[in-house]
């Protein structure tokens, strides 16, 4: 079963303008692809939206691999 990894766009960017979601997910693939994720093989983009009540965004991946992606999400990631 899949897993879903959740990070906020904010995080991932120092971008404020359209352009920051995108900036945000290049940097997010970028960071996964240095953990050894490849990209539509092992993780895809599930989704990106809106957190009520604070309105700040959200970008949702999904991991083949629900033992790696836990162990993702226990290490955490950084942007550099």
């Amino acid at each position: 079963m899949p897993a879903v990894i959740k990070f906020y766009t904010d995080e991932y960017t120092k971008n404020k303008d359209m352009f920051a979601t995108y900036d945000a997910i290049g940097n997010i693939s970028s960071i996964l692809r240095s953990e050894n994720f490849v990209y539509g093989v092992d993780v895809r983009l599930a989704e990106v939206f809106y957190k009520e009540p604070d309105g700040r965004q959200i970008i949702a991946f999904e991991f083949v691999d629900e033992r790696r992606a836990m162990l993702l999400k226990l290490k955490g990631i950084e942007n550099g």
